[in-house]
């Protein structure tokens, strides 16, 4: 019987930790971030993508998982992604990937509206109306 319990309460434990995480929890990082000249990416994108939040470059796109305040491991070669804060405002305004020995800074270019998310949908391309 105790066994039980532990058991009902355990999954109960981790159905809810894996519902707290949907898109509005990662709203302070979706947006689009630049690099400096002469890095190996231009820019990457932070979005909502099938149900996770993920990072997207012209290289490609990978899930990455939250480990900290601010700081998440991405599956791309085992890298890390550290958001950067603004003091003042503590909006977060650029991130810092470190990957295979190289460390890259960007600048948030786009930032979302508090209370948004930004989910990245891919629609039916809509027709002109012909005109009359």
């Amino acid at each position: 019987m105790k066994k039980l319990a532990l058991l009902v309460s355990a999954a109960l434990f981790f159905s809810v930790t894996v519902m707290a995480q949907d898109s509005t929890s990662f709203s302070d990082y979706y947006g689009k971030y630049k690099f400096a000249e002469g890095s190996p990416v231009s820019e990457v994108e932070i979005v909502w993508q099938d149900n996770a939040i993920g990072i997207s470059s012209d290289m490609g796109t990978s899930a990455i998982a939250k480990t900290g305040i601010d700081s998440f491991s991405m599956d791309y070669m085992n890298g890390v992604i550290i958001f950067k804060r603004d003091s003042a405002t503590q909006k977060i305004n650029g991130l810092t990937i470190l990957v295979s020995g190289m460390e890259m800074q960007a600048t948030r270019q786009e930032a979302v509206a508090t209370g948004t998310s930004h989910i990245k949908l891919f629609m039916k391309k809509e027709e002109p109306l012909a005109s009359r």
